[in-house]
């Protein structure tokens, strides 16, 4: 059995930080979105959702 060290934050501080950290994805999402693009070279459009999709995922 492994022991695990206890959490250092709340869940609700938590959520404040993943709550911020989508609120920044949708603030700088044309500069996110350009980097992706050169970075793998997925298209636009599916880069487009996915950054979309991270501010959702970690305001949710």
């Amino acid at each position: 059995m492994t022991h695990k060290a206890p959490p250092r934050m709340s869940g609700a501080e938590r959520a404040v930080v993943l709550r911020r950290m989508g609120d920044l994805v949708a603030v700088r999402k044309d500069e996110l979105l350009r980097i992706e693009v050169r970075d793998n070279g997925k298209p636009l459009p599916e880069r487009f959702w996915d950054i979309e999709d991270t501010a959702g995922v970690s305001r949710f």
